[in-house]
């Protein structure tokens, strides 16, 4: 029997950020079509690219893992990540991240979302204006 390792695997996923754009936009297409069909693709592009960064703050970077963060950011609210307690788990770096996906995912938390829901910030989708408007570059956030 042929056994494929993780690594050899991986070799066939999209490894340049855009492909791994073009590959997010696809699933979206795919899956979530009604919460992208009316946003031009200059903008779903950039939208998309600014979700990667936010992921990747968190030390995302399966494919798999981000591909799903980026896709909450879309379905639930792109400032998904600033509710204190979902907050809490994306940044426990004791749980590996390839885990904390699921842990978002627990019962327990359902209030946790529903707040998301309520707290929509469309505004967190472009996180260089938000700065602009508060007089701030990114860099003097840090």
């Amino acid at each position: 029997m042929l056994t494929i390792r993780k690594e050899q695997m991986d070799e066939f996923l999209p490894q340049d950020d855009e492909s791994i754009i073009d590959f997010i936009i696809e699933h979206l297409n795919d899956e979530h079509y009604d919460y992208i069909s009316d946003i031009p693709s200059d903008t779903l592009r950039e939208m998309v690219a600014n979700g990667i960064t936010r992921a990747r703050s968190y030390s995302f970077s399966d494919l798999e893992d981000v591909t799903v963060f980026v896709t909450w950011m879309f379905v639930m609210a792109p400032n998904f990540d600033e509710q204190p307690k979902l907050r809490e788990i994306l940044r426990d770096v004791t749980i590996p991240t390839n885990k904390r996906i699921d842990k978002l995912l627990v019962d327990e938390l359902n209030s946790s979302w529903e707040e998301v829901q309520q707290n929509y910030d469309g505004d967190a989708w472009f996180p260089e204006l938000q700065n602009e408007e508060k007089g701030q570059t990114a860099w003097q956030q840090n």
